[in-house]
């Protein structure tokens, strides 16, 4: 039988960092309804990210540090650096208004450019550590009922609305091995839930 592991919506993440970085690569920086769009996207990226990181912090590094392990610290912080990158990244797209002259928008959208490409990866490293050093010590250290618990945690304050929500959001880039884990362990943690959400991925 499997052990139970996190970071499956890693999939989803990555994605969505490598997706800005296409658009944000074609992006005619000239043109500010355009610019406008991919600011957008970013800051439902930026919130998304935040709140992955305190999830991490607060639930499964938690884990770790009651059982005397500091392998988490380097990752938190990163957490910490990402936030403040996260910070740089929003001045930027935030200035592009106050820019009338267009050969000053093409070279701060080169800027961002690069510095948004310089940020995919290093969160691209950051989430390799977390598959290949965390995942495993967190195996050896905890009990598939402990790990669990993290999620149920989440699943506890979530309605079945946000659940199918969370579903159709990551189910697009996860293998069927990995939405079938969710929905066990959403069924597992959450029977009355459940139902609707097996109504939406029977």
């Amino acid at each position: 039988m499997p052990r139970y592991r996190f970071y499956r919506e890693h999939k989803y993440v990555s994605h969505a960092l490598n997706d800005l970085e296409r658009k944000i690569a074609k992006c005619d920086f000239r043109n500010q309804e355009e610019v406008e769009v991919l600011r957008e996207q970013f800051v439902n990226l930026k919130n998304m990210l935040l709140s992955h990181a305190t999830h991490e912090d607060t639930g499964i590094h938690e884990l770790l540090r009651q059982r005397g392990s500091q392998l988490a610290e380097p990752c938190e912080a990163e957490h910490k650096a990402q936030e403040s990158a996260i910070a740089s990244i929003q001045s930027h797209w935030d200035a592009f208004p106050y820019l009338v002259n267009a050969a000053q928008r093409l070279e701060s959208g080169q800027e961002l450019y690069l510095i948004y490409r310089k940020f995919l990866a290093e969160m691209l490293l950051h989430l390799d550590y977390e598959e290949r050093s965390l995942m495993p010590e967190l195996q050896r250290l905890c009990t598939d009922e402990e790990l669990g618990s993290v999620d149920a945690k989440t699943y506890a304050v979530m309605t079945s609305e946000d659940m199918v929500n969370m579903l159709d959001v990551l189910s697009p880039h996860m293998n069927p091995s990995d939405l079938d884990f969710f929905l066990a362990d959403i069924q597992r943690t959450q029977a009355e839930k459940y139902r609707l959400v097996q109504s939406r991925y029977s």
